[in-house]
């Protein structure tokens, strides 16, 4: 009987590992069954149903120590265990993203998937991955294997090789080897950043912005070749733009939002050396996440902003006034009445316009048929979605689609 290597005391070093190195373990048996895994449903790639199908879409027959690159834009290094008295049959340390997709790249992949509406949570998905190396995948596979069997990866592996047998090829969607890594405005991982102002969320944007900063998988763009200050001021002033759009967006009036960001704009000039610099990014974050916070809470009362966010988030969950009543712990008829006086029009109503907007979405960016759009919002029949539709768009929603058949897919 060969000997079983997933004793607590292992599972607890892969626990606490996982802990320090927020990268995902997975061991497998023999067989390719999951025996262990630090990898859960809600956390996994939004295109794949469940941790057991996004396992099977790697190769789970390799013979050597491998960094696969999968279709998706991420890393996976695989790690085979041959010996015959283990019952592991491999261990996989990943998805890591290196480099990070660019915003075209995804756009093209769910284009030809035809889920556009999957860009935000697939774009949140990727910047949710830790970016590595490959060399410090490799080493912490070595410290796993170490950590596990008390020795290092087997015939001395320091350089293993690549896998890209199923990455998809001649495909626009993929990084030329040959590109720089540049970012000339507004990468990925940096709109994240203006989604947390758009919220007005102090409690994230700062610490978010620290760790941005101390990314090394790219480059911004030099805006002044002759002048180092003067590149990093031009820079710092595209960052004030996009927070002044930002916040605009979350509500804050237009002439306050340009107003705060002339004063940036103008303090900025004062400054003398790129520290200074650095530091007054965070401050411009911090002017403009609150300048839309304090919109926020003058706007709403917290109940009715936390009934907000919860309709937004559970759009898709057959949502209801009780739900959402029992969300903000007070009673449905209280809240319906505190909600109308607040925001002009009933609960119900909000709900039904959300939904609508989201309706929106799928019709000018799917191809889905309108039943599958009414049933995913959760519509009780397709006569009932139209007029619902209608009332908020006045247009059907067929007429609506006919109206935007230029910006569908095909």
């Amino acid at each position: 009987m060969m000997e079983t290597p997933l004793t607590q005391e292992k599972q607890n070093v892969l626990e606490s590992l996982h802990d320090l190195i927020p990268v995902p373990f997975t061991l497998l048996d023999q067989q390719g069954n999951i025996l262990y895994t630090t990898l859960t449903n809600p956390s996994i790639h939004p295109l794949f149903q469940s941790v057991d199908h996004y396992i099977d879409s790697l190769n789970n027959s390799v013979s050597s120590i491998q960094i696969i690159e999968t279709e998706f834009f991420e890393k996976v290094l695989a790690i085979p265990c041959n010996e015959n008295q283990c019952s592991l049959g491999q261990i996989f340390i990943g998805p890591i993203v290196n480099p990070q997709p660019k915003k075209q790249q995804i756009e093209s992949m769910l284009h030809a998937q035809k889920k556009r509406y999957k860009q935000d949570v697939l774009e949140n998905y990727y910047l949710s991955l830790k970016f590595m190396h490959d060399h410090q995948l490799i080493h912490l596979g070595n410290l796993t294997y170490y950590l596990l069997f008390a020795k290092t990866l087997p015939n001395g592996h320091s350089t293993p090789k690549t896998s890209n047998d199923h990455v998809m090829k001649n495909n626009d969607m993929f990084i030329s080897q040959h590109e720089p890594n540049v970012y000339h405005h507004d990468p990925l991982l940096e709109r994240k950043v203006y989604q947390y102002i758009e919220d007005g969320d102090i409690n994230h944007v700062i610490h978010y912005w620290k760790e941005f900063s101390k990314r090394t998988d790219f480059e911004y763009a030099i805006l002044s070749k002759s002048d180092h200050l003067r590149s990093e001021k031009n820079l710092t002033i595209a960052m004030i733009t996009l927070a002044t759009r930002a916040a605009i967006n979350g509500g804050v009036h237009p002439e306050k939002a340009y107003s705060l960001g002339d004063r940036l704009i103008q303090e900025l000039e004062s400054l003398s050396n790129a520290s200074q610099i650095h530091s007054f990014k965070e401050h411009v974050l911090y002017q403009f996440t609150e300048k839309v916070a304090h919109s926020q809470r003058q706007q709403y009362s917290k109940k009715i902003s936390e009934c907000q966010k919860f309709i937004v988030k559970h759009l898709f969950d057959g949502i209801s006034i009780s739900m959402v009543a029992q969300h903000v712990g007070v009673n449905p008829k209280y809240l319906s009445n505190i909600f109308k006086h607040e925001v002009g029009i009933t609960l119900s109503e909000y709900i039904q316009k959300r939904k609508i907007d989201e309706a929106k979405k799928f019709i000018i960016y799917t191809d889905d048929s309108l039943i599958q759009i009414a049933s995913m919002l959760h519509f009780t029949d397709q006569s009932y979605f139209t007029k619902i539709f209608k009332k908020h768009t006045n247009l059907t929603p067929a007429q609506f689609r006919n109206a935007h058949k230029k910006y569908s897919y095909s």
